[in-house]
């Protein structure tokens, strides 16, 4: 015979167990809803003046953008906004070795508000 606490404590399981499975079915189903509604987006990254991790954050979102399963679709820009020219240097560097749009602020406001 089963005991009180041992029936409790299988009602719990049971529960959670389907709370969690249905947890799973939905993350699932958000993302097959999600699959090339990316294409559009972009990863904008930010040139400002004295930025001394400039090139660690420009590898880190281009690495993410192109490996991420979640960011499938996404393109990275980076736009210079008042970047001293040590910066802009880097920015120039590594825009042209992967392909990167370097945009002012203000080609930017004009690309992105289309």
């Amino acid at each position: 015979m089963i005991s009180t606490a041992m029936g409790v404590f299988l009602i719990i399981t049971a529960y959670l167990a389907l709370v969690g499975l249905a947890q799973i079915c939905v993350t699932i189903g958000r993302w097959f809803a999600a699959q090339g509604g990316l294409e559009h987006c972009w990863l904008v990254v930010t040139a400002t003046p004295g930025d001394r991790g400039m090139e660690m954050r420009l590898r880190q979102a281009y690495a993410e953008a192109h490996t991420a399963p979640a960011l499938d679709g996404v393109r990275v820009a980076v736009v210079d906004a008042g970047a001293d020219p040590e910066t802009l240097a880097i920015c120039r560097c590594f825009c042209q070795e992967k392909g990167l749009p370097l945009w002012t602020a203000e080609d930017a406001g004009r690309f992105l508000g289309r």
